[in-house]
């Protein structure tokens, strides 16, 4: 109260001394300005007399101040006149006016109404800026909050953390209802029947962003009048985490190699499945170790070097070094080391990985041992090549020479001299020649075998068809039979052509010689499709042999028909062979006595068919 003087306003207190209210007096309007403006006051009366400020004038100032515009003043005058003299057009707003002498009823009224309005309004005030930090602090919190109606789930408030969330501004999800943005699968999660008021559950779910991609949202609800009330905290950085270490667990369960860790001070902290498999100790007997248990003695400075280059943070390659086993065997391991360190960058510990390569390491000094034997082999194999050119040589000049020479005088003694000869003497004679004759196939047989022994492959595409009817030819005009040979379709082969055709010349001879005893000698040469591929084969009828000596067939010089039943060297199917086999093929036979033999070869190439022929 500003009173002019003592008793001026003493009327007025009198009169409301009934109230639950704290008077604070003042007797100038110059007193008045300074607590008005600097203290907190529900109304201010001012009894406005003459003076340096009147009454009116405090006024105009507390109402042009922000701290106090809002404060309701009260005005005391003697009657209305004065109240117009005084204001002079002055805006009333906010003011209001009592006149003496006081009207118990309307003082008390009008008082009563300021004081109760200026307290609603300060308490409103507050609520207001108590709603206003609730919402900043609902709006700078990182988990979404929301209310949701309860029949159809539709967004109908929601906080700022959407935008960062979802993708969404407030605007563009609410209406929109919480099903549509849940994955299909998630959906039965919010399907909840019989839902009282005042219950709660809880649930995690993936949730569509705006740009289609899945976040996962722990939901916590609280159901109330027919709302839910929703705080949902993303968790999709966790459940991938999550993710990654059950992971790298299964990893590390399942792993080949040893992984381990110890600490700065190199006690064991961690013990896979594998490191007990190498070392032999287990988990719980690891955990009472250090990590020097198993390293050499004279390997300790070494490793301690490796940790401290390691937490220096340099790089360690991957190196080869030794353990020692609970056996107290030495191990070789191939050992690598990473650093563990927390989110503030501080050590855990150290992660060691250990492979055993012991069976690796003698495997390899095996195969450097193998490999320099067939080094060896190799420079045997060059040496008895060599050895053997020069056998050949030596055969071709040094044997064949004489042997002609014998051949030679055998003939001319017999020409001048042989019709004086006794039957004795001239059947000897005969048989120097033709054992002659019979060595000098033999030595042409050795040569064609070192030939194609060491001769280079020339591969190229070879018509057998033609091959054949080639050879056919060839047979009929040096040594004519009466064997008729049927040709079926042939493919076409990739093959050296005139070691394919020497194969031939061969196979399609000891044919035609073992069938010639036959009435009707039959030979076949055709072709059939196996698991192999498809196979050549020729066929004949003629006298066949004992299966039970067929390893001995594709030896040099190995018969199982005297040179009396049939003559020749034992070379050709050598020779045979050797070539199927430098073509990386198989050759076989299957035979019967008397019933004739097979013989079937493959080569590793690409087949195309062609048309057949008949030959006799």
């Amino acid at each position: 109260m500003v009173e002019s003087m003592a008793s001026s306003l003493h009327e007025l207190k009198q009169k409301l001394s009934n109230k639950d209210l704290i008077f604070s007096t003042v007797y100038s309007c110059e007193d008045a300005l300074r607590p008005a403006l600097s203290q907190q006051f529900d109304l201010i009366v001012i009894d406005d007399q003459p003076g340096k400020l009147n009454g009116v004038e405090i006024a105009q100032i507390l109402k042009s101040n922000n701290r106090t515009k809002d404060l309701p003043v009260l005005l005391v005058f003697k009657n209305k006149n004065e109240k117009l003299n005084r204001l002079n057009g002055m805006s009333e707003e906010g003011i209001g006016f009592i006149f003496r002498p006081f009207n118990d009823d309307i003082t008390k009224i009008k008082i009563d109404a300021l004081i109760r309005i200026q307290l609603l309004k300060r308490e409103l005030e507050e609520k207001n800026e108590a709603i206003k930090r609730q919402n900043f602090i609902i709006n700078n919190v990182d988990c979404l909050i929301c209310v949701l109606d309860s029949p159809t789930l539709k967004f109908e408030e929601v906080n700022d953390a959407v935008l960062p969330i979802l993708g969404y501004t407030q605007e563009e999800i609410c209406g929109t209802s919480l099903a549509l943005h849940l994955s299909s699968e998630d959906r039965i999660l919010i399907q909840k029947d019989n839902l009282q008021d005042g219950s709660s559950f809880s649930f995690e779910a993936g949730i569509y962003t705006k740009t289609r991609t899945i976040k996962w949202l722990k939901w916590k609800i609280s159901i109330k009048a027919g709302k839910w009330y929703a705080n949902a905290t993303d968790v999709t950085n966790v459940r991938e985490v999550e993710y990654i270490r059950n992971y790298l667990s299964t990893v590390v369960r399942q792993s080949n190699d040893a992984i381990y860790l110890h600490d700065e001070q190199g006690k064991i902290i961690s013990w896979n499945a594998e490191a007990r498999e190498i070392y032999g100790y287990t988990e719980s007997e690891a955990l009472k170790m250090k990590v020097s248990n198993i390293i050499p003695l004279h390997l300790h400075s070494e490793t301690n070097d490796i940790i401290d280059q390691l937490i220096a943070g340099n790089k360690v390659p991957a190196r080869e070094t030794k353990r020692i086993n609970k056996q107290g065997r030495i191990i070789d391991i191939l050992f690598s080391a990473s650093l563990v360190i927390d989110s503030n960058g501080k050590l855990k510990s150290i992660a060691i990985t250990e492979r055993d390569i012991t069976k690796k390491k003698i495997a390899a000094e095996q195969i450097q041992l193998l490999h320099q034997n067939l080094e060896n082999n190799i420079q045997h194999l060059k040496t008895a090549n060599d050895e053997l050119e020069a056998f050949s040589h030596s055969v071709s000049h040094d044997l064949r020479s004489p042997l002609r020479s014998i051949i030679g005088f055998v003939k001319m003694i017999n020409k001048d001299f042989g019709s004086k000869f006794e039957p004795e003497l001239k059947e000897l004679f005969g048989f120097i020649e033709n054992s002659s004759k019979r060595m000098n196939h033999i030595i042409d047989d050795l040569l064609t075998l070192a030939k194609f022994g060491k001769e280079n492959l020339k591969l190229g595409p070879v018509n057998m068809d033609n091959l054949v009817a080639k050879v056919c030819d060839s047979l009929m005009h040096s040594n004519p039979h009466n064997a008729k040979i049927v040709v079926d379709k042939l493919p076409v082969l990739q093959a050296d052509g005139s070691m394919l055709e020497q194969v031939l010349v061969n196979l399609l001879s000891n044919a035609i010689k073992y069938s010639s005893k036959k009435e009707n000698p039959q030979i076949q040469v055709g072709c059939k499709t196996t698991d192999e591929g498809q196979v050549i084969f020729v066929k004949d009828n003629g006298t066949g042999f004992n299966m039970n000596y067929s390893s001995r067939l594709f030896g040099a010089f190995q018969r199982l028909h005297s040179a009396h039943e049939f003559e020749g060297t034992g070379v050709g199917l050598t020779i045979v062979k050797r070539i199927i086999d430098r073509h990386g093929g198989r050759i076989w036979v299957d035979a019967v006595v008397d019933e004739g033999a097979v013989f079937y070869f493959t080569l590793p190439c690409k087949l195309s068919a062609q048309s057949g022929l008949i030959r006799g």
